[in-house]
């Protein structure tokens, strides 16, 4: 074989070059920039690919968002009681649906049904994170789902108004995603995040792991203060009701910093827009 070459070489013939194999360059490149529909590994389609996987893989990001669920709700079916059991079930699916939310679901899980915070956050999370799967991974199908269809194009409207109202979550990052999940009373649950951050084109994993660190924090934060605040109350009420008052002053005062900054941000972000 060497032989020969030499002998095509020797004629004045040039030896050809070659580039460089397709398989190191294309490790340099992000997932979701390669061709859709082309070969691509389950790291690649849990990171947001939907258009070429395979059977399996679409069949596992269906399922899992179910499965989470009813294997954690079997095993409290052994665990918590019969009542307990289905108050719980109540409020993760009372959560799905707007206006409650963290700050009112929490409270009611602690006041109402005695739960602890960490039950309560533990609950709030598993939704906000399994929802924030289902959509991350299965956009386009659910929106073929007969009832669910037109929750996610209510939810996606919601979405685009959000993105147009504030254009500076255009450009938001990871921590910007985390912080908007866990400010209370905008809607700011798994699902809504999820349906903005896919929109903004953040990766999949990426918007399922700021789901669930926000709602973590924000559940714990209002975990803490319900339980606090309801162990004050039954002991004192007046200094129950001061404390109550007290950290109603401090969240909307955060508030009102945060939507001021958010303003200013987006304000920033029309006048990038229009010298564009």
């Amino acid at each position: 074989m060497s032989s020969e070459v030499d002998e095509e070489t020797n004629e004045g013939e040039e030896a050809p070059v070659y580039s460089q194999p397709v398989e190191e360059t294309e490790e340099e490149i992000s997932p979701l920039d390669r061709h859709p529909g082309g070969e691509h590994t389950w790291a690649e389609s849990l990171d947001g690919i939907e258009v070429g996987d395979t059977w399996k893989m679409k069949l596992f990001k269906i399922a899992i968002p179910f499965v989470i669920p009813a294997v954690l709700f079997t095993f409290l079916y052994f665990v918590l009681d019969y009542t307990d059991w289905l108050q719980l079930g109540a409020l993760a699916i009372s959560y799905l649906f707007p206006p409650l939310g963290k700050e009112s679901i929490i409270p009611i899980g602690i006041i109402e049904g005695g739960f602890n915070k960490w039950q309560m956050t533990g609950l709030i999370v598993m939704v906000d994170v399994v929802c924030a799967m289902f959509i991350s991974w299965n956009l386009p199908l659910a929106k073929k789902i007969p009832l669910i269809g037109r929750l996610i194009a209510w939810l996606e409207k919601k979405g685009s108004k959000m993105l147009s109202d504030n254009p500076a979550l255009k450009t938001v990052s990871w921590l910007g995603l985390v912080l908007w999940v866990m400010v209370p009373f905008q809607g700011s649950g798994g699902i809504t995040a999820s349906i903005i951050g896919r929109a903004i084109g953040m990766r999949a994993s990426f918007v399922i792991s700021a789901v669930g660190v926000g709602a973590l924090i924000a559940g714990f934060l209002i975990g803490t203060v319900a339980e606090e605040g309801w162990d004050i109350i039954q002991e004192n009420l007046v200094a129950g009701v001061a404390m109550i008052i007290v950290v109603i002053v401090v969240a909307i005062v955060l508030f009102f910093f945060y939507k001021r900054y958010t303003d200013k941000k987006n304000q920033e972000a029309r006048e990038r827009e229009a010298a564009d």
